[in-house]
């Protein structure tokens, strides 16, 4: 697989937008240099023995999903990546324990559903900014995809935007939470080494697919994030739509 720079920067945004003694240009860049190598790695184990796929493919796979997960996230809010850069930056930071300032998965790509949200009774403490979360559903996600329909109304190639299209946007939100959740859980009973027979472990069929799975999951969202108004670094639709053309055309793993 031969990356282009657009694929990576379609997930971890076009830094060169960005002031280059920046800190939030600093840390997407980290991530992006992160990304490059997992993708290279998957690519790469495709070649390697069973027992290297069984042990790296599930490792490498939640990690594609953890650092580009932090990527997409960081571009919706960049207060979010800049504190933690922050607080990394800290001689006060220790590696040892726990911070509860840190990325999480719960809270930061997915949140609980608020019981009074868009009501009299709704407490702005309480609005999540989780990537996924339904408040950002209903502000970016959704008009975003109005907004890539309303591009692609003249038809464009491949299957995948059609079929992103076909369903109704405000399950975009809560279908990408179900489906990248079971990735996760699914892919961390591996890493955590959680069986102890051989039949809960993944087989190479399963792990390769998982891993297309991914890529996809992430390009998709990306994609949609190219069409919204604000994120950090984003592509021109035309550059973006390309980017997400060659993630469809091309396997990372095989």
């Amino acid at each position: 697989m031969d990356l282009t720079r657009n694929q990576t920067w379609l997930i971890s945004g076009d830094v060169s937008t960005l002031h280059p003694e920046g800190d939030l240009r600093g840390s997407l860049e980290f991530l992006d240099g992160n990304l490059c190598h997992i993708l290279t790695e998957l690519n790469r184990l495709s070649s390697r023995g069973a027992m290297d796929m069984l042990t790296y493919g599930p490792f490498l796979a939640r990690s594609l999903l953890e650092v580009s997960l932090t990527a997409l996230t960081g571009r919706l809010d960049p207060f979010r990546l800049l504190s933690i850069r922050r607080i990394q930056k800290s001689r006060d930071y220790d590696r040892q324990v726990p911070w509860k300032a840190a990325m999480r998965w719960k809270g930061d790509v997915v949140a609980d559903k608020l019981a009074n949200a868009w009501t009299e009774k709704m407490d702005p403490k309480e609005m999540s900014r989780a990537a996924l979360g339904d408040f950002y559903d209903i502000l970016l996600w959704q008009p975003a995809l109005k907004r890539l329909s309303d591009h692609c109304e003249n038809g464009v190639n491949g299957r995948w935007i059609p079929e992103i299209l076909a369903k109704s946007a405000n399950g975009f939100c809560s279908e990408k939470r179900g489906s990248l959740n079971s990735l996760y859980s699914e892919l961390s009973k591996a890493v955590h080494y959680e069986a102890v027979i051989p039949l809960a472990v993944l087989d190479r069929v399963t792990i390769v697919e998982r891993i297309n799975k991914c890529v996809r999951e992430i390009s998709e969202l990306a994609l949609v994030m190219a069409f919204m108004e604000h994120p950090v670094g984003k592509l021109d639709v035309d550059r973006a739509l390309s980017a997400f053309s060659d993630f469809e055309n091309t396997e990372v793993i095989a």
